[in-house]
């Protein structure tokens, strides 16, 4: 298993996504409208283009709260993969998906937040330009 993973794409012809995830937590934090729902929305859109069987997006609207297992069989389903969560803070209050996603080796995580999950591995921001989208890590990463 590679210990880093890279998702690039162009998006409709015009905005390139270029992310590196050094880690397998990855916690995009930031307040509302720093673009993460944005950038969410993108990685959906092309997972479901291109048929990506190896990226997961989640987020309250697809996520049942009231049979979490079923959630986490979805996750079990992918291997060496990403796993996008967006709207985390709604979801990650379940132990039992927050244990699961700690201990899981086999994935990468891109976990959407407005706080910090001081266990995951690193916090970084989104950065937007004219036409490339990329995460950059607050703290230094090997």
């Amino acid at each position: 298993m590679s210990e880093t993973k890279e998702l690039k794409f162009v998006y409709m012809d015009y905005i390139t996504v270029d992310i590196v995830l050094k880690h397998r937590k990855t916690v995009l934090n930031g307040k509302s409208a720093t673009g993460k729902s944005y950038l969410y929305t993108i990685i959906d859109q092309y997972a479901q283009e291109e048929n990506r069987k190896d990226i997961l997006c989640l987020n309250v609207d697809n996520v049942d709260t009231d049979d979490i297992e079923y959630t986490i069989n979805k996750i079990r389903k992918i291997q060496d993969g990403i796993i996008v969560i967006d709207q985390a803070d709604n979801i990650l209050w379940n132990k039992d998906l927050y244990e699961h996603i700690l201990l899981d080796r086999s994935n990468f995580y891109i976990i959407m937040s407005r706080k910090y999950y001081e266990r995951y591995s690193e916090l970084a921001k989104i950065q937007i330009s004219k036409k490339c989208i990329s995460i950059k890590y607050k703290l230094n990463t090997v």
